[in-house]
């Protein structure tokens, strides 16, 4: 699936937003060729992590409560 998402978006010239775990990532780098998995994996712009405002999608803490 996520090579015919990255395949349609780079055909259409579009962008695509993927949340992936890390294990999930270590069995796509099993699956996938080392071209395919470079091809799609090479174009990462931006990680989110939640560890501090920073890496966050908006760069600050939003308080839930």
């Amino acid at each position: 699936m996520l090579q015919q998402s990255h395949a349609l978006t780079k055909a259409l010239g579009l962008q695509y937003i993927a949340t992936i775990n890390e294990d999930q990532l270590l069995t796509l780098r099993n699956t996938l060729s080392d071209g395919e998995y470079e091809e799609i994996f090479e174009k990462i712009t931006l990680e989110l992590k939640g560890d501090s405002p920073e890496p966050k999608l908006v760069g600050i803490q939003i308080d839930m409560q």
